[in-house]
């Protein structure tokens, strides 16, 4: 897959996300320019609820959450 560069408003996003939740995501790569995180499953109600209440980040909706049971299949 071919990286692609984000947007700087994108860009921008990712850097107050990354600020606000640390360690508790990691960004995936993009050959779209979209913005995506792996969060463990533990961490998931947390950092949702995170991204909708932080006043810097104000979410207002969950597009897509996705699950593998099988890592080392």
């Amino acid at each position: 897959m071919q990286s692609k560069d984000l947007s700087p408003r994108y860009a921008a996003l990712a850097g107050a996300i990354e600020a606000k939740l640390g360690s508790r995501v990691e960004r995936l790569p993009t050959s779209t320019g979209e913005l995506g995180y792996r969060v463990e499953a533990s961490g998931l109600l947390e950092v949702c609820r995170t991204l909708r209440d932080a006043p810097e980040l104000k979410f207002e909706m969950l597009m897509d959450v996705c699950g593998l049971d099988y890592w080392a299949y």
